[in-house]
């Protein structure tokens, strides 16, 4: 299985457990990888929609807000896989204030395997993981003149 860890790639096993840490830095983290695709393993996974911090950071470009959510869900994200998608909370598209490209602070903090499975935006891809394909689609990708 191969991954996308910016700014190095690096291959992993299926159903492995990896730790990962900086040096002797005190923050060490792990993480477990799916079983390997087939179409008999049987695959867990739930849906959360709508996780946001505040509206605020939209109407006022608060990027600052992006960190905070980040150190936020870190404690999960940092243990199980998390498949990130964007919404209307995560357009940031404000000309007027000098942000004319969509999806910026997102597209740069939330890296997604787009690449993997051939899509063109990190708005849209898909992932196999054990008997389940998931589809990832963004119904705001398409926001903009230029889009």
């Amino acid at each position: 299985m191969r991954c996308e860890f910016k700014p190095y790639p690096c291959y992993v096993m299926a159903d492995s457990l990896y730790k990962v840490g900086i040096g002797n830095s005190t923050r060490q983290f792990w993480f477990g990888t799916p079983p390997r695709a087939g179409p008999d393993v049987p695959y867990t996974f739930g849906l959360t929609g709508i996780l946001v911090k505040l509206k605020i950071q939209i109407e006022h470009l608060l990027t600052m807000r992006w960190d905070t959510w980040g150190r936020f869900t870190e404690r999960s994200a940092a243990y199980q896989p998390w498949i990130w998608t964007a919404g209307n909370h995560e357009i940031d598209f404000a000309p007027d204030l000098g942000e004319s490209e969509p999806f910026k602070p997102y597209t740069n903090r939330y890296h997604v395997p787009f690449i993997a499975s051939a899509s063109t935006s990190p708005l849209w891809y898909s992932i196999k993981r054990a008997s389940a394909y998931i589809i990832v689609m963004s119904s705001y990708s398409g926001y903009g003149k230029n889009l």
